[in-house]
């Protein structure tokens, strides 16, 4: 690889190669060490930014990783996007795998309990986990982890504090419907609202004949 021209965007140093356009902090030229329009090996190139983006791209992701737990490939999206390369990313969740602060099993559970405690339906934090990158597999065993009554038991809270809310002479139906709706749009599924429906109005008929 040879390298054409240096130009400065801001803090970014834009190195124009023949073959890529790599973009670098622009204090890394502080010390760079090859010349213009000479033949570079890619390989030293490489080990050379890799030792420029260890440490920071380290501190950067333990930084994230105590704010909350990452799925493997959502960290992996977040240092991409932060500008650190390739090599240098896969060194970084190597270590980190190595040392056990990544595991996906273990943020699945986690995501999965805590999406639960805000009355998320299984459907929906399915679907949450896969855009962060867990395999279906992981998932399922996240879900199967928890209690399957705390999902019903769940929905069946936000049933009633809809109705709490019901306006009055709303349609009976209408209301079911609504109320269907909007356990849905929470990633439950359609027989899991209509049954904590019905638990819900069963519960409030005998409560009127007793």
């Amino acid at each position: 690889m040879v390298l054409n021209e240096i130009t400065y965007n801001r803090n970014v140093a834009v190195l124009n190669f023949d073959t890529e356009v790599i973009r670098l902090p622009k204090y890394y030229m502080r010390d760079f060490p090859f010349r213009m329009k000479e033949e570079i090996d890619p390989d030293v190139f490489n080990q050379w930014v890799l030792e420029k983006q260890y440490k920071p791209a380290l501190d950067y992701a333990v930084s994230l990783l105590s704010s909350r737990p990452y799925a493997e490939r959502e960290l992996k999206q977040k240092l991409q996007q932060h500008g650190y390369r390739e090599n240098t990313v896969e060194l970084i969740l190597y270590k980190l795998n190595r040392h056990e602060l990544l595991n996906d099993s273990e943020f699945a559970d986690q995501w999965a309990r805590s999406r639960m405690t805000r009355n998320i339906g299984h459907r929906r934090i399915a679907m949450e986990l896969k855009q962060k990158g867990v395999d279906s597999e992981t998932i399922e065993q996240a879900l199967e982890n928890i209690d399957e009554n705390d999902e019903m038991n769940n929905a069946m809270d936000l049933v009633r504090r809809q109705l709490s809310r019901q306006k009055p002479g709303e349609d009976p139906r209408k209301t079911a419907q609504r109320i269907s709706a909007m356990l849905v749009r929470r990633g439950y599924s359609f027989d899991t609202a209509r049954a904590a429906i019905s638990e819900v109005m069963e519960e409030i008929e005998d409560d009127m004949e007793s």
